[in-house]
């Protein structure tokens, strides 16, 4: 089974490679809540990068799409801001009360100011979903959705934003959401087998010659489009054979094959497919081992055999 994310939300409980990209709690929740909206949504989801002024605008999602729970029935666009608060602190309810405090203090400002500038998206949003990263009860979250509704239906009328759709999601309605998701949770969480790993693992662990194998690195020329072997080729026979869901790869050495390979999964990932790579380690992975990473994800999976790894 995938590595499910803990009850409560703790940077170092996260043990894939995505989390370890960053030393601060309050980044890592924006962007893992960013993340599994973009698995949602692609390319209409906007995440802010954590440093930069951003109009206190943590995601905007401006295209529509099809939405599921948590956030299904909201209408677009939608402004999601990401709160971190530590629900092992004490007084975390105050905690989180002083916290909308501020954010209802800034924006009061900025209606003032007709929504002007790095603003301008708050005028037209419809829906707005304020994420907390700490467990608290139905009471306390439905209690700060009607404060926060009522902060916008309570605006001047002539300075009044779009907003329709107000919503409150705490830990625990965000971590059944993100467990729904194995591609999230492969890159969050990590594939709880050792020698079952990610793509993005997979690339960050190249080294050496190996690094070449990076777009980065050196740019892949493929061959012609209508060639068995160019990556699109190999994919859409992925996509379209169900007898035999396979291709195998031979060639003598050096002609390309690992680097083809990889980029076949990288156009996978690129079209929502879960991509793992199966290590010829010590201890080898059993077909019971693929099944319970495998089985439980009803969308596309790619696993990748390397001849070798070699990785470090």
């Amino acid at each position: 089974m995938f590595n499910l994310f803990p009850e409560h939300y703790n940077l170092t409980a996260l043990t894939g490679p995505r989390s370890q990209q960053f030393e601060k709690r309050e980044d890592a929740f924006q962007q893992l809540v960013g993340d599994a909206l973009k698995e949602m949504g692609g390319h209409h989801v906007h995440v802010s990068p954590t440093k930069n002024q951003d109009g206190s605008i943590d995601i905007y999602i401006a295209g529509e799409f099809n939405l599921v729970e948590p956030f299904q029935g909201l209408e677009f666009p939608i402004i999601v801001e990401c709160k971190d608060h530590d629900d092992r602190l004490s007084k975390v309810e105050q905690n989180i009360a002083n916290g909308w405090r501020n954010v209802a203090q800034k924006l009061k400002k900025q209606a003032a100011q007709g929504w002007s500038n790095l603003f301008l998206p708050w005028k037209e949003a419809k829906s707005y979903v304020y994420c907390i990263s700490s467990m608290i009860n139905t009471q306390t979250r439905m209690d700060l959705q009607n404060k926060i509704q009522s902060f916008f239906d309570e605006l001047p009328k002539n300075k009044k934003s779009s907003l329709q759709n107000v919503r409150v999601l705490e830990w625990d309605n965000l971590r059944h959401w993100f467990n729904h998701l194995p591609r999230l949770t492969d890159e969050w969480m990590g594939v709880h087998l050792e020698n079952i790993i990610s793509l993005e693992i997979y690339t960050s662990r190249l080294s050496g010659f190996k690094e070449y194998l990076n777009k980065s690195k050196l740019e892949f020329v493929a061959p012609k489009t209508d060639d068995p072997c160019h990556p699109d080729q190999i994919l859409n026979r992925l996509s379209q054979t169900e007898d035999e869901p396979g291709v195998l790869v031979v060639g003598a050495g050096g002609v390309g094959k690992t680097r083809t390979v990889l980029e076949v999964s990288h156009k996978a990932a690129e079209e929502g497919w879960r991509v793992l790579y199966i290590l010829p380690d010590e201890p080898p992975v059993t077909t019971e081992d693929l099944g319970e990473v495998v089985l439980p994800y009803e969308g596309k999976t790619l696993l990748v055999f390397p001849e070798s790894c070699d990785l470090g």
